[in-house]
């Protein structure tokens, strides 16, 4: 059960609620940020004020004039000194001077932050690395030339010439022969590997395949007296095959020869073990939720509206019947509207098809409801929270040691208190005079009954004083079908 005791103290808390996300890029000027500020719980209206806003990061940087929409503050991204911003972190408060001269700073404590951050243009990227057969042999070069080369040895005696041979005439070239049948399929060989040297080993006996896979190449780097030396092998899995003997000099490149006939396709391989199963990547944070930067349109009698769509509804029906002032609704389904918008039926709106989102544009104003003993109570509902004011007298007297009394007045639709499981008794306001000797307790229930208690009595026409409290509802908010107004 919830009790509200009177307080002469006002606390005013002065906040700024964000309507759309509250980051952008640079050089995005459709970014807008939406805002409605609230102070002490009640949303400001703030037309007729002059608006400003600051904006920081390590210092003061400039203030900017935003668009006020009815109490709707827009923060539009054209404005030359927001387009300048670099990638960061910055802080905003939001300055409103009153025809009086006065001036409210939102919020009241600390600042509210927002994140402008790099676009693709301010990033540089990194292009993907182009592999050649020119890049191979440039490889295999780099390589040889890190084969270690042993101080040149002293020139030995020179040989005795030998005898001469005659140089044979070179016959004519004989005629192209036909060609061949083609041969047997050979078995076909393992993949090959892109080249490069797996392994340097110091000399031929140290060569060891242990830590090779099918298809490596080692060298040896020794020295040249070693006739191993800068010799080229290729591991098969169970021993080594000698390729080729790199230690002689690059002979001139040759040109390029004809390119020879296309060869017959082999067979198709068996198909690879499938791997194993990589784990599941951890689960990213959740997203904020947000109006986001969209735009909002005003309803208009007979247009289509798309799922999720933004409208919005100046001004429609009056306090005492139900007022909806500045409402921006969620269209729940793709819809073609009426001639008229429809009537409130549920807690958030009009049930699968409008979504009030900022419920504080939402006003029910009964302008006093009877509660027992002729006392006359002021209620009003703003968005789903029910507000109390008892500024009145008692019509008749109330009894001494009166205890838990039933009334026959009720709370009417609207404003009942909300059910909060089985267990929920209801809200207590407390009544007294002047000089709290005479005191009046009311316990308003879900069911929308009244309890009355009183210990010491209250006599008619004694002056209640002023109670302020107030509750929330789990009833459907209320007003008529109509025609908005701007």
């Amino acid at each position: 059960m919830q009790e509200y005791q009177i307080s002469r103290k006002e606390t005013c808390m002065r906040e700024i609620k964000t309507m759309s996300d509250l980051e952008s890029k640079v050089s995005d000027t459709a970014t807008k940020f939406l805002f409605r500020l609230i102070s002490s719980g009640v949303n400001q209206q703030i037309s007729g004020d002059e608006v400003s806003v600051s904006v920081a990061n390590d210092g003061y940087l400039f203030d900017v004039k935003p668009k006020v929409i009815d109490d709707l503050i827009e923060l539009d991204f054209t404005d030359e000194n927001l387009m300048k911003l670099t990638p960061g972190h910055y802080s905003l408060e939001i300055n409103v001077r009153k025809p009086d001269g006065t001036v409210e700073i939102y919020p009241s404590s600390g600042s509210l932050g927002f994140e402008v951050s790099a676009n693709l243009k301010e990033v540089e990227g990194d292009l993907f690395y182009k592999v050649t057969f020119d890049y191979v042999l440039k490889a295999m070069d780099e390589k040889i030339q890190q084969i270690k080369v042993g101080p040149q040895g002293v020139k030995g005696d020179q040989g005795e010439m030998g005898p001469s041979g005659k140089d044979g005439e070179q016959g004519p070239q004989g005629v192209q022969g036909k060609q061949g049948e083609q041969g047997v399929q050979g078995i076909q060989g393992v993949a090959g590997k892109d080249f490069s040297i797996a392994e340097t080993f110091p000399s031929y006996s140290a060569m060891d395949g242990k830590n090779l896979t099918k298809g490596d190449f080692v060298i040896i780097s020794s020295n040249v007296d070693d006739p191993h030396n800068a010799e080229l092998y290729l591991w098969n899995g169970t021993k080594f095959t000698l390729i080729t003997d790199m230690s002689g000099a690059t002979g001139i490149k040759g040109d390029t020869g004809a390119q020879g006939p296309q060869g017959i396709q082999g067979l198709q391989g068996e198909q690879g073990v499938q791997g194993v199963k990589g784990d599941q990547g951890p689960q990213g944070p959740a997203g904020k939720d947000a109006i986001g930067t969209v735009a909002i349109v005003n309803w208009s009698p007979n247009t289509q509206y798309l799922a999720n769509q933004l409208v919005r509804v100046p001004s429609l029906g009056n306090p005492r019947t139900g007022q909806l002032k500045g409402a921006i609704f969620r269209s729940v389904v793709s819809q073609t509207s009426g001639t008229q918008f429809p009537s409130a039926d549920s807690l958030s709106g009009v049930d699968g098809k409008w979504e009030l989102l900022n419920k504080d544009a939402y006003l029910y104003d009964t302008g006093g409801i009877a509660f027992p003993y002729g006392l006359t109570v002021n209620l009003i509902r703003k968005g789903n929270v029910v507000f109390i004011y008892g500024d009145s007298s008692f019509k008749s007297n109330v009894p001494t040691n009166t205890r838990f009394e039933l009334a026959q007045e009720k709370m009417p639709l609207g404003l009942r208190v909300e059910q909060f499981g089985a267990l929920t008794s209801g809200v207590l306001i407390k009544f007294a005079d002047e000089d709290g000797s005479d005191g009046v307790d009311f316990q308003i229930n879900p069911d929308g009954t009244i309890h009355t208690t009183s210990i010491t009595g209250f006599p008619s026409n004694n002056y209640v004083r002023a109670v302020a409290g107030s509750y929330g509802t789990g009833d459907a908010m209320i007003w008529s079908a109509g025609v908005p107004t701007a």
